[in-house]
């Protein structure tokens, strides 16, 4: 079976998938006391990577990211 996806909606699935991994990571490091300090270390050099990836595959993505917090 092959399925054939437009680009648009396959990029609106990544970013939106990066705005979930960027929020998780975000409610991880909220509770850093309860994780491993290495765990922290990596969650903490993660996000910002993220972040940057996001801003260049989504226009406003930042924009979003705060919007998916409410």
């Amino acid at each position: 079976m092959k399925i054939e996806i437009d680009d648009d909606f396959v990029e609106e699935i990544v970013g939106e998938a990066m705005i979930n991994s960027c929020k998780m990571v975000k409610d991880f490091l909220k509770d850093k006391k309860n994780h491993h300090p290495d765990d922290v270390k990596a969650w903490e050099e993660l996000l910002p990577a993220l972040i940057t990836v996001g801003n260049w595959f989504m226009v406003d993505f930042e924009k979003k990211l705060k919007a998916k917090k409410k």
